[in-house]
């Protein structure tokens, strides 16, 4: 279990270093002025909200799998006996 805790978090951090050193080099060879234009349209997406909206959605299925977990694990089971040489039964709860 700790062996795949540290390969996603080995995981995130190469992403991590991949993007900000990316993201240096792609700084250096750009010009400083960045002409943005003229339209109605938001030239970046809304990703953080998107991110954010996967998130709670991770979250909120995990607490439905936790509960239903939960609930089940504490149902009164009714279980029927039926010894073999004899023809009776008894019910038993567990």
């Amino acid at each position: 279990m700790i062996t795949k805790i540290l390969i996603t978090l080995a995981v995130i951090a190469a992403c991590y270093f991949y993007l900000k050193f990316k993201r240096k080099r792609a700084a250096a060879s750009q010009p400083a002025v960045r002409v943005i234009p003229d339209t109605d349209i938001d030239p970046r997406p809304p990703f953080r909200l998107l991110a954010v909206i996967l998130v709670v959605l991770a979250l909120v299925g995990g607490a439905s799998v936790a509960a239903y977990h939960w609930y089940d694990g504490r149902t009164l089971l009714q279980v029927q006996l039926t010894p073999a040489g004899r023809g009776e039964s008894r019910l038993s709860g567990v």
